[in-house]
């Protein structure tokens, strides 16, 4: 039995005992004196009832006679969050670290390259190329063996024969009926441009 449920016993029974009466007590025994025979009988007194004064009683509380119980610690929960497993963070981070790797090693490998092709530049430069065209071929009159051709370029118009050196850097090779063949001062390369009539 609780020490809660032992002192309500107790606080029970000592209301009992204190609400219940005195016994009547009896008359006192021995004869009485002859002269006062017909004197009337002493009435006993009775003993004066006495109450229990509940105000002195302890009092009794029903939160004490109910087990106690702990407050329940309050966790915070979050759904989302969960642990991993060690080895798949480390299987991810080793897989990363793999990639960087592979990423600078790559890095490396084109920055050598972009040197050596630039080196190889310097050692062995590439012939100079000629000039762009800035012409057209637009026509032409003439007999065949000493044909004219007519040019239009920025600076103007200019007839030309073959032979010829036009627009100052370039000369004329051939002159056909559908293009003619240019030449560059300095160099043995040739382009053929076509007639455009002036477009």
């Amino acid at each position: 039995m609780s020490a809660s449920m032992r002192l309500l016993c107790f606080a029970l029974l000592l209301a009992t005992l204190s609400s219940c009466g005195g016994s009547t007590g009896a008359p006192p025994q021995g004869s009485l004196d002859p002269e006062q025979d017909e004197a009337p009988a002493a009435r006993p007194k009775r003993r004066q009832e006495t109450k229990a004064d509940l105000s002195q009683l302890p009092a009794l509380s029903l939160e004490a006679l109910s087990p106690a119980e702990a407050p329940a610690e309050e966790t915070p929960r979050n759904l989302f969050a969960f642990e991993e497993d060690p080895a798949v963070v480390a299987e991810r981070k080793r897989q990363a670290e793999e990639a960087a790797a592979r990423a600078e090693e790559a890095r490396k490998k084109a920055e050598e390259e972009r040197k050596k092709r630039e080196e190889e530049l310097r050692l062995n430069p590439p012939p100079p190329q000629p000039p762009p065209i800035t012409f057209h071929f637009v026509g032409y009159f003439g007999r065949p063996e000493a044909r004219l051709g007519v040019f239009a370029g920025p600076s103007g118009t200019v007839l030309a024969e073959k032979g010829d050196s036009i627009f100052g850097t370039y000369k004329v090779v051939d002159i056909g009926y559908e293009s003619a063949e240019i030449g560059f001062t300095g160099f043995q390369e040739t382009q053929r441009i076509p007639l455009t009539g002036g477009k």
